[in-house]
């Protein structure tokens, strides 16, 4: 909307030019003040709303990734494709403007919406810590944590988001975070059984019938705690 409102204000100016139009001039810059105070406000609340967890659903009980950031993740996506960045961009330029005044030291467009974009990418990455941290399993925690993060990186991968951010930033923030609960979640989950495999105890032992013994009850503690690891 604001988009088009700028693309009439010249073909605008020329029609209600002089002291006849200064009225309708008037409300039409009404119009755009609103539409810009809008438009920030909405951008800047939604960020706040995703860090403050304010959706209400507890997290997902099978680790899968929340609907929430489905949805932000795929608003940012269309917010940064190339009919839409530009005039966001021009927006948020609009908005600080007004506020500061003419800058010594600008940032440009880009840089703008960049960083306006990275507030809510963090505040997305809050709300997953926030609903990580509820989790009273642990492992499932770093499966959630890993689905989610995983998501988020593949997702924002080779589009118009991801090439905003950039690849070192979101490889840092999203990429390594799975990696890492991936790696937690292997040593939490199988962490206990992967031990009763080490054959380094077997080795010590030199006559058969003691070897035998430590084998079967390997063997039986690494059955027993599969099959509580299936039943959890």
């Amino acid at each position: 909307m604001f988009d088009s409102l700028e693309k009439l204000k010249p073909q605008f100016s020329d029609v209600f030019y002089g002291e006849s139009g200064a009225d309708i001039c008037s409300r039409f810059r009404e119009l755009e003040k609103l539409l810009v105070h809008a438009s920030t406000r909405v951008f800047w609340e939604f960020g706040l709303q995703i860090e403050g967890n304010q959706d209400g659903f507890p997290p997902p009980q099978d680790g899968s990734v929340p609907k929430l950031v489905r949805y932000a993740i795929n608003y940012l996506k269309n917010l940064t494709i190339d009919n839409y960045n530009a005039p966001m961009a021009q927006v948020l330029r609009t908005e600080q403007l007004w506020k500061s005044g003419i800058l010594s030291n600008p940032e440009n467009d880009q840089d703008l919406l960049k960083g306006a974009v990275s507030n809510v990418m963090e505040a997305i990455q809050s709300n997953v810590e926030s609903k990580k941290s509820r989790y009273k399993d642990k492992v499932l925690a770093q499966i959630f944590a890993m689905n989610t993060y995983w998501y988020i990186y593949m997702r924002t991968r080779n589009t118009e988001l991801g090439k905003l951010l950039g690849e070192p930033y979101m490889k840092k923030r999203y990429r390594y975070a799975a990696e890492e609960s991936a790696y937690l979640y292997q040593k939490q989950a199988w962490g206990s059984l992967v031990k009763l495999l080490d054959k380094e105890e077997i080795r010590r032992l030199n006559n058969k019938e003691g070897v035998g013994g430590v084998v079967k009850s390997k063997w039986e503690a690494f059955t027993t705690g599969f099959e509580d690891m299936q039943e959890a």
